[in-house]
């Protein structure tokens, strides 16, 4: 459904601008076909849109996500290839996650104690 050529070029490729019209707001949003339609459209649907927003938000704010670097410090580019499947995934590829500045740092190290507290209190 997604991968219609005829209304995405090329589709295969990661191409998150082919949602911008030419001022680069957000155009029409076909994606919402995935969670169905009529009586059987996903009632979660919105839950899980908020969901990873907030997920991914979170993440921006507090990592900078960059390449992973050979021995020679040349970036490794990264090959997007997709598994077939009834699930369309990218295959793996190296990335590293480095907190933005210190007090990400700090609040990432914060995070990671609660977490492991045996007690919640």
């Amino acid at each position: 459904m997604l991968h219609d050529p005829e209304k995405y070029p090329d589709p295969e490729a990661f191409k998150p601008e082919r949602f911008l019209d030419k001022y680069g707001e957000l155009t029409v949003d076909d994606v919402s076909i995935v969670f169905g339609f009529g009586r059987r459209i996903c009632p979660g649907q919105h839950l899980v849109k908020s969901t990873l927003f907030v997920n991914i938000a979170c993440m921006l704010s507090v990592y900078n996500i960059r390449c992973k670097k050979d021995e020679r410090g040349n970036v490794i580019p990264v090959n997007v290839v997709y598994a077939d499947g009834l699930a369309s995934i990218p295959s793996p590829w190296e990335c590293e996650f480095a907190p933005r500045d210190g007090q990400a740092a700090s609040l990432l190290k914060r995070l990671e104690q609660d977490a492991n507290r045996k007690d919640p209190k």
